[in-house]
């Protein structure tokens, strides 16, 4: 429990100095807030010899900033990543939670974004060898994200494969999945 309140901490600063070091106090306009939420699933993780988990599933949500116009912005971003295990007492288990902060830049006049996710992951189930709430790290890497304006304030985004890294378990031995991801979401301007 004292290793996911130092990790909350070291995310809270940390957004706090990007929020901070991008903001302007130049304008009175409110800051660009937006707000996203996705569905992703992971079909190709399932290689022989490379993981014991067959599918993943799950939903996020990121709230980020970034002005209008600009080409980089940042985000929190939370997840909840389900796991279908494949061994043969256990069928689809809460796997995961993901908490990280992100870098985005977007480009061809924001109709692509890559982005870059680092965070924190935490185990969401008791297992044979480790606890609920076992936390570690996390990494997700988004390098071309198509986007769609479906008004002037809603975005719709499909990245067709990404990589993520859920690490929950580092001590030995280590619970480690390298997934490959298909993600559908929406993308909402808030002001």
């Amino acid at each position: 429990m004292n290793d996911m309140l130092r990790w909350t901490r070291v995310f809270g600063v940390v957004a706090g100095l990007l929020c901070a070091s991008t903001s302007s106090t130049a304008h009175a306009d409110p800051p660009p807030l937006r707000f996203g939420a996705e569905i992703h699933a992971s079909f190709l993780s399932n290689q022989t010899d490379r993981s014991l988990l067959n599918v993943t599933f799950g939903g996020g949500v990121r709230l980020g900033y970034r002005p209008d116009g600009a080409r980089f912005g940042g985000f929190l971003f939370f997840e909840q990543n389900a796991w279908y295990a494949t061994d043969l007492f256990r069928g689809v288990v809460p796997g995961v939670r993901n908490l990280g902060v992100g870098l985005e830049r977007l480009w061809r006049g924001e109709l692509v974004r890559t982005s870059m996710v680092l965070g924190i992951s935490m185990l969401a189930y008791d297992t044979e060898l480790d606890r609920k709430r076992t936390t570690g790290l996390s990494f997700d890497l988004r390098p071309a994200t198509l986007r769609w304006h479906l008004t002037r304030r809603t975005v719709f985004e499909l990245t067709p494969l990404h990589l993520v890294v859920v690490a929950p378990v580092m001590r030995e031995p280590r619970l480690v999945t390298a997934q490959y991801r298909t993600t559908l979401g929406l993308e909402i301007l808030l002001r």
